[in-house]
């Protein structure tokens, strides 16, 4: 019998579950996190350092529980909630509280780009949409408000692919997580190649996690990975769907 590591990571609990290969819950465990915090009006953020800890509790509890041996599992999935834009360096270290999908924070007195692109959106009938999307980005808000955060980050990471990131050190996340926040081309499941619609977002694409389908094996877990997580090392893993 082979067996399958799930890791759900929700707004307010974090759960994790061993299925058998016929969808038999083996075993499962939940923690929930601390509440998001606001400085002020229309702000919700959470430790994502906090969080990070939780999931990797919860996760090795539940395999411990399980009484599976190691080389049975043949899989780990991820699924969490989607939106929360969690800033990280080159060694995924949070630079600063995740901002959650809860977080309603606009920027005022932006101007979209000049020249011939202004002149795309306005012959597309796109500019009080564009606008929208421009001043409600997050990355955008950072620049503006917290620069040097904005320039030390070397990832703008989701719940999804800081898990990811934890387990096997490498910057990946699924196309199903990414959403409106993000500069995303929705047809394609692909990062956008248009360059005017990173000027909208604020928001460079070296900046940004690679893009990997949730039927792909996107990784494997890691030494480290193991360590932290309780799972055997070289487990592949699959980003799933968000909610």
């Amino acid at each position: 019998m082979k067996y399958f590591i799930v890791i759900d990571g929700g707004t307010q609990n974090i759960k994790a579950f061993v299925f058998d290969e016929k969808g038999n819950e083996i075993s499962k465990g939940m923690h929930s996190v601390t509440p998001y915090f606001s400085v002020q009006p229309d702000f919700a953020e959470q430790d994502a350092e906090q969080y990070l800890s939780i999931v990797k509790e919860v996760t090795k509890k539940v395999v411990k529980d399980s009484g599976v041996l190691e080389d049975d599992f043949v899989a780990l999935s991820i699924t969490t909630h989607r939106s929360t834009i969690i800033p990280v360096d080159k060694n995924g270290k949070v630079i600063r509280p995740a901002i959650t999908w809860l977080d309603e924070r606009k920027t005022d007195g932006l101007s979209l780009p000049g020249g011939m692109g202004r002149l795309f959106i306005k012959i597309g009938g796109m500019e009080e949409t564009l606008k929208k999307y421009q001043r409600r980005s997050k990355f955008n808000w950072l620049r503006k408000h917290e620069p040097k955060n904005y320039r030390k980050t070397y990832k703008f990471l989701t719940v999804s692919s800081h898990i990811f990131h934890a387990l096997t050190g490498e910057f990946k996340d699924c196309s199903s997580m990414i959403v409106g926040i993000f500069p995303i081309d929705l047809k394609q499941l692909a990062w956008h190649k248009n360059p005017l619609v990173y000027k909208v977002f604020g928001v460079e694409r070296k900046k940004l996690p690679d893009l990997v389908s949730p039927t792909d094996i996107a990784g494997h877990v890691s030494k480290t990975g193991a360590r932290d997580f309780g799972v055997k090392e070289g487990l592949p893993i699959i980003i799933g769907a968000g909610d």
